[in-house]
């Protein structure tokens, strides 16, 4: 099945006039320009381009698919635009949860220096020991401290979190010092 993609390469081919010039235009290679073209075509049982090496031509059924299929594209857009999907500025409404240390440590240092540079953008936190459900509590973006357990989350590393155990003198001398981490974890 050809997508989108599909479809926005066969209209920049016939309006750069060629496989190279739609190539560059998208920042592809024109192996893949031509692929996506050869399946659009493929899908559609029909031939939309002629094609020799130095340029490209209309078939009269790419004629009639390319004006359908512009409007169509040029409409997404707009619908697209509408909403802000294709704006360049960041607007709109970001909820983020964390727990309060990192909100703390990591976030509050840096947030008057990121509402400057992002004025449009709304921050609405979620400040929390407690285990959040991202779907469930309705938040865009989860800070999380550990692995990631839910393989159908994305995530991304952002800060490296060294940490340091410390005890006192007299409970080592009452609980005996840990010399690995079964110990250790006995000491829980």
């Amino acid at each position: 099945m050809y997508n989108i993609s599909d479809l926005e390469t066969f209209i920049a081919v016939v309006e750069n006039k060629g496989v190279l010039a739609a190539a560059r235009e998208q920042g592809l290679s024109p192996a893949t320009v031509s692929h996506r073209l050869s399946k659009l075509e493929r899908e559609l049982s029909t031939v939309l381009v002629f094609r020799d090496s130095r340029r490209v031509r209309l078939s009269p059924a790419g004629e009639v698919f390319y004006t359908c299929v512009g409007a169509i594209i040029e409409a997404l857009h707009d619908a697209e635009h509408s909403i802000g999907a294709r704006s360049s500025t960041v607007s709109g409404l970001l909820r983020v949860t964390m727990p309060p240390w990192i909100f703390s440590k990591y976030v509050m240092p840096k947030l008057s220096e990121f509402e400057s540079e992002y004025p449009q953008l709304k921050l609405d936190f979620l400040i929390t020991d407690h285990f959040i459900n991202v779907v469930d509590d309705a938040q865009d973006v989860a800070i999380r401290v550990g692995q990631l357990n839910d393989s159908g989350m994305l995530s991304r590393k952002i800060v490296n979190n060294s940490r340091v155990l410390c005890a006192a003198p007299s409970y080592i001398n009452k609980q005996g010092m840990p010399s690995n981490l079964t110990e250790l974890a006995a000491h829980y």
